[in-house]
């Protein structure tokens, strides 16, 4: 039941979302730096609720949900540090009111792209190694010994 409840408000959540990214599409401007960041925060959030949607198929390891419960877990923890980033640029775009050429606006960037790069090689690791998370043979998540430093990099 409870898998049932999450499903539901995670399509729930997809769909209001989408018609946010529908409407944002219609009314931007995509020449515009500010806009063009919204869109790719609406796209990564539709990402994760599809992710997260993903993982919540526990149990039954004699069936399609352990590569369901995988993948969704796996995105979950990819993806997750991409919100955090393109929100630091959007912000940063609407205090400065800059471009991306901006001097100011690169010295973010790459930074956010080595921080993104490392998680990528952390949560490719965790699957051999289960830093982050790990699931068992009867197809259970479990949290590992760096999940906490994930959520404080995020």
């Amino acid at each position: 039941m409870y898998q049932s409840i999450n499903l539901v408000l995670n399509g729930y959540s997809l769909f209001l979302v989408a018609l946010l990214g529908a409407y944002t599409r219609q009314q931007s401007n995509r020449k515009n730096l500010s806009d063009r960041l919204f869109l790719w925060i609406i796209y990564t959030v539709l990402l994760l609720l599809g992710a997260d949607m993903l993982s919540r198929f526990e149990g039954r390891p004699n069936s399609l949900y352990p590569l369901l419960n995988q993948t969704g877990n796996f995105l979950l923890f990819f993806l997750s540090l991409i919100l955090p980033s393109l929100w630091l640029l959007y912000v940063h775009g609407q205090i400065h009111k800059v471009s991306p050429k901006t001097k100011s606006t690169r010295k973010l960037i790459l930074p956010l792209m080595v921080l993104n790069g490392l998680n990528a090689l952390f949560v490719i690791a965790s699957l051999a190694f289960g830093w982050y998370y790990q699931i068992d043979k009867e197809n259970h998540y479990t949290r590992r010994p760096l999940f906490l430093l994930f959520f404080l990099v995020a």
